[in-house]
């Protein structure tokens, strides 16, 4: 059977880098952050614009203060005429944390990210979430599942265990028309105040 070519929405995932972070066993209660940086080259803008828009169109909206329908109207505009509007509109730090989440593994407390411009068509995108550890016993026991091979060491950092239980790529893979390359992971922990 000859080997088939991957289509453009069936491009291989690149390997994840080593996670840059703490070797600290984690409990629960505590703080971290997970910031991941990534490489980014739109294959076919006009199917990511339409990704982009059919989110935006079949989207509920939340008015705080002043919103008004031309500051809708704007929004679906720059998601309509730029690629960084569109992939801004399309990237979701939380991606990937729901199994997390909803088993009470975790609480999240603060979501970002940023895109970046680099060059015609390539684009450099970081996403930060922070996190409180509700249950680490069940943080540990989704990155063995997902990773049984990395049991060892998910066992002795919170930062291995989040990496494994929680897909760095997530808020890309969903992302239409792209191909990416993640290039630092970092994990740390938040001290209070």
């Amino acid at each position: 059977m000859p080997e088939q070519t991957p289509t453009l929405f069936d491009l291989p995932a690149p390997e994840r880098p080593p996670v840059t972070g703490s070797h600290d066993p984690g409990r629960s209660g505590q703080r971290w952050r997970r910031t991941i940086t990534a490489q980014v080259v739109v294959r076919n803008l006009a199917v990511l614009r339409d990704k982009a828009l059919d989110d935006f169109d079949s989207g509920a909206f939340i008015e705080i203060g002043d919103t008004d329908d031309e500051d809708l109207s704007d929004t679906r505009e720059v998601i309509a005429s730029t690629a960084e509007g569109a992939l801004d509109w399309l990237i979701d730090p939380t991606a990937g944390l729901w199994p997390l989440m909803e088993s009470g593994a975790i609480r999240l407390e603060a979501a970002e990210h940023a895109v970046g411009q680099v060059a015609d068509r390539e684009f450099q995108i970081s996403w930060s979430v922070q996190v409180q550890v509700g249950d680490l016993a069940a943080v540990r026991t989704i990155a063995v599942h997902n990773a049984p091979d990395a049991a060892d060491e998910i066992s002795g950092s919170l930062a291995a265990a989040w990496n494994n239980a929680a897909a760095p790529a997530a808020p890309l893979t969903g992302i239409p028309a792209i191909t990416w390359t993640i290039t630092s992971i970092t994990i740390e922990r938040v001290t209070r105040r």
